[in-house]
């Protein structure tokens, strides 16, 4: 399998689950303080590291595979 192959594999498995996030975090009472959330001191908001997900998607989309 080549690596593209290989990375549309994982696209393909982790794009639901990051998909899911969204939606429950979209759900939640208070999705702000959701999404401000750091998992610990020094680390980077929930909010970016979704957005990071996001641009690294895209950006494989439309740079690797076109």
């Amino acid at each position: 399998m080549s690596s593209i192959h290989s990375m549309i594999d994982a696209m393909a498995f982790f794009r639901p689950r990051t998909l899911l996030t969204l939606d429950r975090v979209a759900q939640d009472k208070d999705p702000m303080k959701v999404l401000a959330w750091r998992p610990g001191p020094g680390r980077a908001h929930v909010a970016w590291q979704l957005m990071h997900i996001g641009i690294t998607e895209e950006l494989f989309a439309t740079e690797r595979l076109a």
